[in-house]
């Protein structure tokens, strides 16, 4: 995983240097919920849809809003995930973030 300081900011994440080496950044860093009130944490087979890793999954294109949690707070987010290849295999996705 590699993030700029801009998407470090942008998802509320730790800024400093290694913070996040060896840590899962949906299983550690920042949680992701639904839409409703209640902000309650996305079930397995919807995390499956937010666009990274729908990018990854499909190997096309991914856009749409998502919902995290971190730190205590809870952001929108708009994102547009896109397929990395090499050799005709997908083996990342590159995800820009914008929050609403």
């Amino acid at each position: 995983m590699a993030a700029s300081s801009s998407c470090h900011t942008a998802l509320g994440l730790p800024s400093l240097r290694g913070a996040l080496v060896g840590r899962g950044l949906l299983e550690d860093v920042i949680e992701l919920v639904d839409f409703s009130a209640s902000r309650l944490r996305l079930r397995p087979d919807e995390v499956e849809r937010i666009p990274p890793l729908f990018a990854l999954s499909t190997g096309s294109l991914a856009r749409g809003l998502m919902r995290i949690r971190a730190g205590g707070t809870t952001w929108t987010l708009d994102a547009v995930a896109t397929p990395l290849r090499v050799g005709g295999s997908v083996l990342g996705s590159l995800t820009f973030f914008h929050r609403v």
